[in-house]
């Protein structure tokens, strides 16, 4: 059974371009690691509204790459919000 759940899930993450090496993070991570960005709502809102890019599991969690807010945050520094 663990075999097939984490093939399922490799499948899935491919088809949604998430490499194996990417790190996915929760809305509250990424709040918690970059606290300029946003509550978790926030982030969460965003993804539903299109604004950050975002990769959604069959469950609807939606989970997010931490290179994307990396590199959101290099563009931008000190500004808060989208």
């Amino acid at each position: 059974m663990y075999f097939l759940v984490v093939f399922v899930y490799n499948v899935y993450m491919s088809e949604n371009s998430v490499s194996a090496g990417e790190q996915l993070l929760s809305a509250r991570q990424v709040s918690e690691l970059f606290p300029g960005i946003g509550t978790p709502a926030t982030i969460r809102r965003w993804a539903r509204e299109g604004k950050i890019t975002h990769v959604k599991l069959p469950g609807g969690r939606r989970l997010f790459r931490r290179s994307d807010f990396e590199q959101m945050i290099a563009q931008a520094p000190g500004v808060k919000g989208i």
